[in-house]
């Protein structure tokens, strides 16, 4: 989970600092998507499983 909270917490600064436009949303919804899929796949990893 602390992942995760991390990666909500870079998003939130990344619009803060870039102030979404019609323009950039798509790129960083991709972004975002991405960076889920990376945690889904670390979730299920058998390292991150023996961590918890």
């Amino acid at each position: 989970m602390i992942l995760g909270h991390r990666l909500l917490f870079c998003f939130l600064l990344l619009i803060e600092n870039h102030s979404i436009t019609e323009k950039n949303a798509p790129a960083l919804a991709h972004r975002l998507s991405r960076a889920q899929q990376q945690k889904r796949n670390l979730e299920r990893s058998p390292c991150f499983s023996k961590l918890f």
